[in-house]
């Protein structure tokens, strides 16, 4: 009933009240102010960290934070000329490119299984509810996986498994329509590894992306995801357009044949898994010299002339680092 539906939503918007005053107790971290160039801030945030955990002698951190403090600007001119070098690069345009069409392709089929969940067995409400647990052991599955064999094959893996599973969900719809419990356990299987995919593609893309810009790529990214999810009702309801026949199978291998795409076009990315994060658009180039195999030297040369260019103008604007955490 309404009042039953009225008291549910109720209770969880009071939960997110209560719990909304949380984040103002957690100090911002330490990363990010030196990003911002709030090294005095930084090096108190650090100072807490260690007097909480009973270290005494933080001045080899503080040293290390001081040398993070020259490698990172502050504010919003860090972030333009971070996106400067990295627009000068057509190989990081391409890969950002990428990026964006990652995300579109793997929202577009997470949310499309359960737009497509009431052309499936077994009542549209069982189905939601099930597709809807099958999130939960996706994560455990992907913080596990992720850690044992890497990001880059975690997310190739289950985007392929479950662009297989899809295909094979589609046909079997068609010519074997009756196994019921076949359907739902391919729909399971096909929503635990797209969300697999999903939730991947949160951490794959935070690793790619230097720290002075990261906020920016994963807010871009999240955008495209977001039209992919428009696209997630049309192609889910394909059945109201050419029938109930083959418009659960057409729109079942639409989202097969995305997975495999964009998992093609995924192959171009490098691992993360063990690689230090990249502080700065700089750090980025280094590590796309090692780990990019599509490398153009004449954008090498380029990119190298800019980035030395840019440190000498900033040479005499990060000094003032030292001094600030020293005086913190």
């Amino acid at each position: 009933s309404w009042r039953g539906y009225s008291l549910v939503t109720l209770s969880l918007t009071s939960l997110a009240l209560a719990l909304a005053h949380l984040p103002y107790f957690a100090p911002e971290t330490p990363r990010w102010l030196l990003s911002r160039g709030r090294d005095s801030e930084a090096a108190a945030v650090v100072r807490r960290m260690l007097r909480m955990n009973g270290a005494k002698n933080p001045q080899q951190l503080l040293k290390e934070m001081r040398e993070a403090g020259r490698r990172l600007t502050g504010g919003t001119q860090s972030v333009t000329k971070s996106m400067m070098l990295l627009a000068k690069s057509p190989n990081l345009v391409m890969r950002f490119c990428i990026i964006c069409c990652n995300w579109f392709g793997v929202s577009a089929a997470f949310y499309g299984i359960s737009m497509a969940s009431k052309n499936l067995p077994g009542g549209i409400f069982f189905i939601t509810g099930m597709l809807g647990l099958a999130e939960f052991p996706a994560a455990l599955f992907m913080q596990v996986a992720a850690d044992r064999i890497g990001r880059k094959s975690t997310y190739l893996t289950s985007l392929a498994g479950s662009g297989f599973f899809m295909l094979v969900l589609a046909l079997t719809s068609v010519w074997a329509a009756g196994l019921t419990w076949v359907i739902v356990a391919l729909s399971l299987a096909s929503k635990m590894l797209i969300g697999v995919s999903y939730l991947m593609a949160y951490m794959w893309t935070a690793e790619l992306a230097p720290t002075s810009v990261r906020g920016a790529v994963l807010s871009i990214s999240s955008l495209f995801a977001r039209l992919g999810t428009l696209f997630a009702p049309v192609l889910g309801h394909l059945d109201v357009f050419i029938g109930k026949e083959f418009g659960p199978a057409v729109a079942f291998l639409v989202f097969s044949a995305s997975c495999f795409v964009i998992a093609g076009l995924a192959c171009a990315l490098p691992e993360t898994r063990g690689m230090p994060l990249p502080d700065t658009a700089e750090d980025l180039l280094k590590s796309r010299r090692a780990n990019y195999r599509l490398t153009d030297s004449t954008d090498e040369k380029q990119n190298t002339q800019f980035v030395d260019e840019e440190k000498s103008k900033e040479s005499d604007a990060l000094k003032p680092a030292d001094n600030a955490i020293d005086a913190a």
